[in-house]
């Protein structure tokens, strides 16, 4: 048993290795080709002398970047107004400028040049939010720029970051540099996610217990797309700007689900509270709730997914909880197999709980750093990925432990040592058993001639050899129409559920022309056996076994007398 769960061991520690060396394949390239170039980085920032309208609120000379606004809910104007800078110009240029849930107007010179969203707004449609690339005339310099935006959700923005010009040309790929380590993982986490989601369904069909590398999988899927928008770096794939708020909102409000399913099977241990399962039905039933009402409301238009933020945020706190509730069991049971996972979902849990605070003080009571806030969260995913995985091994390697163990008891108690059949003790089990069945059966009790002539002639050692011979010729004819098991010595007994008399019969025949076939091989110590078959209707009480057992057994006996053998052995 310890060399198996060493092996299994050594292979899950393989797994994990693998997957660190998959991490590194995906993550390193795209951080190495996308390293930050300097020489690219020409872009003018737009950042002072800004007037900023606020509805009937005016305020002049507004550095953006430094400015913290009154918060911006459905229904406010908000304008932007100021010169375009003069000298020297950037080529090819666009102007990058950041709008969250608003439709866009942008003037350059008293000409419209750009509009996003006017119609969504008017229906009371949800808005997008991210980068605008808007190309500029090539002659700009000293011209007037105004930017209008029309809010369409409450708690929208109180603030604006940096409005730049840049070369339409080097834009994405400066972008791409400053955010290479967020790109790198959020892919990996999307194409590891949708590999072992594919495997793990592939294994569930074949009806295989891999429900929580699913989950992880599934997790992994949904955090590495909600990082690509949160990170603003969907638009490497697509510029519109409604695949990525619905794309975002989605994946962030689905994600507690397979998080929380994950510890489905940590229910069922014996040692789990009821404070613990209640919680977790509960969580988890708030949380489908929970995204089921919000795409609902989102669909039909009453309500957009930005109302529901707050919502999630709790659940993502209750599910917090969870982690803490479950590492405090295992430290009080004294799970150590779990350390290395129980490390690292406090760890992560403690990033969350950072990232919930920041988010929620920053837009509500302090303001945001540039008027925008970049989640790292998906680092910290990463490390409860890996956590997952390790969990998922080690509790492979454990159920394997308690399964050799419960495998090699089983042995002992209903084995036999020396021929690997059913002892006596399973044997009279099976009978019990057959007992409560109303099945037809057969039942046949044999007994090898000639054993104690062998022992005494050629020793136990080849009178071992002998009974090893006769059960494997036992097995290979019987072994796929019943049980054959040694009831002690030289005797032998198969029972043979659903089976009629003719065909016990006829592998009796088969039984006795494999024997012969054994004895060609090795004439030196030959097969033979007396037996005898009874039905089950046969017995003296109906569908009792041992009297059809008993009757098998006289019926073998009377087979010897006739064979004149005698007691030989």
């Amino acid at each position: 048993m310890e060399k198996l769960i060493k092996d299994k061991t050594k292979q899950n520690i393989v797994r994990i290795a693998f997957m660190v060396a998959m991490v590194i394949f995906m993550v390193y390239p795209v951080i190495s080709y996308t390293a930050p170039n300097q020489k690219l980085d020409k872009s003018v920032k737009l950042d002072g002398e800004w007037t900023v309208t606020i509805n009937d609120s005016v305020h002049e000379n507004v550095v953006l970047t430094d400015t913290v606004f009154q918060m911006c809910n459905k229904g406010d104007v908000v304008i932007y107004e100021r010169a375009l800078p003069n000298g020297t110009q950037v080529e090819n240029p666009v102007l990058r400028f950041y709008s969250v849930h608003s439709a866009v107007q942008i003037f350059v010179d008293g000409r419209r040049i750009y509009s996003y969203g006017l119609p969504d707004y008017t229906a009371g449609n949800l808005l997008g939010y991210g980068d605008h690339i808007v190309p500029l005339p090539n002659v700009y310099a000293g011209k007037p720029l105004k930017i209008v935006l029309y809010v369409s959700e409450d708690n929208a923005f109180d603030g604006q970051s940096e409005i730049l010009i840049s070369n339409n040309k080097d834009y994405l790929q400066n972008d791409i540099a400053t955010k290479r380590y967020a790109l790198a993982i959020s892919l990996f986490l999307i194409v590891f996610g949708i590999i072992i989601m594919c495997l793990s369904l592939f294994m569930l069909i074949k009806a295989q217990n891999f429900t929580q590398t699913f989950c992880i999988a599934m997790f992994s899927f949904l955090i590495g797309c909600w990082t690509l928008c949160n990170r603003d770096l969907i638009h490497i794939f697509t510029s519109n700007l409604k695949v990525k708020v619905y794309m975002e909102y989605l994946s962030f409000y689905f994600v507690p689900i397979p998080f929380t399913f994950y510890f489905k099977d940590r229910m069922k241990e014996k040692d789990m509270s009821k404070v613990a399962k209640i919680y977790f039905n509960v969580l988890l039933t708030m949380e489908i709730l929970f995204f089921v009402v919000a795409c609902v409301m989102q669909f039909t238009n009453i309500l957009h997914f930005p109302a529901f933020l707050s919502g999630v945020h709790i659940l993502m706190g209750m599910a917090l909880i969870l982690i803490f509730m479950l590492s405090y069991i295992d430290i009080k049971n004294k799970k150590t197999h779990r350390n290395s996972v129980t490390i690292g979902f406090v760890i992560a849990a403690l990033a969350c709980v950072y990232e919930l605070l920041s988010y929620n003080l920053g837009k509500y009571f302090i303001g945001f750093a540039d008027n925008t806030f970049s989640s790292t969260f998906c680092f910290a995913v990463l490390i409860i990925v890996i956590s997952m995985l390790v969990d998922f091994g080690m509790s492979i390697t454990h159920n394997l432990y308690k399964d050799a163990e419960q495998k090699i008891l089983f042995q002992l108690a209903y084995m036999d040592e020396l021929t690997g059949l059913a002892n006596r003790r399973r044997c009279e089990e099976l009978m019990n058993e057959y007992k409560q069945s109303e099945t037809t059966y057969a039942v046949i009790s044999l007994d090898m001639n000639f054993l104690k002539k062998v022992n005494d002639t050629l020793g136990h050692e080849k009178g071992d050899e002998m009974i090893k011979r006769f059960a494997d010729t036992l097995t290979d004819v019987f072994c796929l129409h019943g049980t054959v098991g040694r009831m002690g010595g030289d005797e032998f007994l198969v029972l043979m559920p659903d089976s009629t008399a003719k065909e016990a019969q006829s592998l009796l025949a088969e039984f006795e022309a494999a024997m012969q076939r054994k004895n060609s091989q090795n004439p030196l110590i030959k097969l033979s056996a007396a037996y005898g078959m009874a039905m089950s209707y046969e017995a003296d009480v109906s569908l009792d076994v041992h009297a059809a057992y008993r009757l098998a057994d006289d019926r073998m006996y009377e087979n010897k007398r006739k064979s004149k053998l005698g007691r030989t052995d």
